[in-house]
């Protein structure tokens, strides 16, 4: 069993979101740096800020829009971003102390995830861009 399996099967989970979720645990996202290995694509550059490679890792994590989202979405909970990557990052929610905190908190992960994939989409498509607020509303909006 890996570390992350919790984070991604739990009792809350919505089977699209956390299949989403088991994707990119297995670093099976299409991110640029992952086309570019394949010789798919030349360009690493990410499609949300256009200043760094595009690794699951970035997007989810070290990208200012992201990490904001990511911050006020668990900001309720009380818990803040940990971690250098997306599996540490669930592994330390699936630690936390409060299991009942940590299954939100992994619930909160999935629905996060899979949006911030949407938007990478939507820009890499040219089919329109959401500013930090609408995404977080829209995530708040799938949460309920």
């Amino acid at each position: 069993m890996v570390t992350w399996y919790q984070g991604v099967w739990n009792k809350l989970r919505v089977n699209r979101y956390a299949h989403h979720q088991w994707v990119s645990c297995h670093g099976r996202l299409y991110t640029l740096t992952r086309l570019h290995r394949f010789s798919i694509m030349e360009s690493q550059q990410c499609y949300l800020c256009i200043c760094a490679r595009e690794t699951d890792s970035h997007i989810f994590l070290h990208y200012s829009y992201s990490k904001w989202v990511l911050r006020n979405l668990l900001a309720s909970l009380k818990i803040d971003i940990v971690g250098d990557s997306w599996n540490n990052f669930l592994h330390y929610l699936i630690g936390l102390s409060d299991k009942t905190k940590s299954t939100v908190a992994l619930c909160y992960a999935q629905i996060f995830c899979y949006h911030i994939w949407r938007e990478r989409n939507a820009r890499a498509h040219n089919s329109g861009v959401f500013g930090p607020r609408k995404l977080l509303e829209g995530i708040r909006k799938d949460i309920c």
